[in-house]
């Protein structure tokens, strides 16, 4: 009889500041200690190594259902090394539902660079995202071609590749309206990339990654993807993750 270790990795999650998270043993270098509230209002807190971008080559692209929602669970690999890191999107989160609209315009064979964003606009309001580039040089900041928003035009500034548009007259919306609209659309991205073979149905073993900035001991964790904690950030923002067994 042969004896087998299950395979470890580890995950990565973007919070409402538009940084990349490692969890990492206290004492590491350049880690930062975030502190927070969990599901029953008791204060905790994490050591994390912080970066601001990701690259490598994508592997299968899965969803993952969760107790607090669903998960993009976006696994990278590092050319060099072969090192593998999942990042973990929530699908209701800004940066996860910008990433599934650029995704088919990604070429899924070569590397890609994977740069959360967040920041206040000229209205006042939080604008939060994903930049994605490929064509990039490590070492020249913002190289690369950007891969755009597959669901909207930007001359015509329109809603195009059947993405739903809102029904009715959005001047009369409430919260309520714009929460099942917004459902919608992420209902149809799922159902779209899993259509065109980009969002995989089966669960897959992702590859890994490169984290730009800084140096950080890559802390791993069983396969069990983490499970988001509904109360470490705002609605429609970035949920934080916990990793467990």
């Amino acid at each position: 009889m042969g004896l087998q270790k299950r395979e470890s990795r580890t995950y990565l999650q973007v919070i409402a500041d538009g940084s990349i998270r490692m969890q990492v043993p206290e004492g590491t270098e350049g880690a930062v200690r975030r502190e927070y509230e969990d599901k029953d209002g008791n204060k905790q807190f994490k050591i994390e190594a912080v970066f601001d971008a990701i690259d490598g080559i994508l592997g299968d692209i899965t969803v993952k259902p969760g107790k607090f929602g669903d998960q993009i669970m976006v696994p990278l690999t590092d050319q060099d090394s072969g090192e593998v890191f999942t990042l973990a999107l929530g699908t209701s989160s800004n940066f996860g539902e910008d990433f599934m609209r650029k995704l088919p315009n990604i070429n899924l064979a070569e590397p890609v660079l994977l740069a959360p964003f967040s920041f206040v606009g000229d209205n006042g309001k939080d604008v939060r995202g994903m930049d994605i580039r490929q064509g990039f040089d490590l070492n020249v900041p913002n190289s690369g071609e950007k891969a755009a928003n597959h669901y909207w035009d930007a001359e015509a500034k329109r809603s195009v590749n059947g993405i739903p548009n809102p029904e009715g007259d959005t001047r009369h919306f409430n919260t309520d309206d714009w929460k099942v609209y917004f459902i919608t659309v992420r209902k149809f991205l799922i159902a779209d990339l899993t259509k065109k073979g980009i969002i995989k149905t089966a669960a897959a073993a992702g590859t890994g990654t490169i984290v730009q900035q800084g140096s950080a001991v890559a802390a791993t964790a069983p396969e069990e993807a983490p499970t988001p904690s509904p109360t470490e950030a705002p609605a429609e923002e970035e949920e934080d993750w916990t990793q467990q067994a």
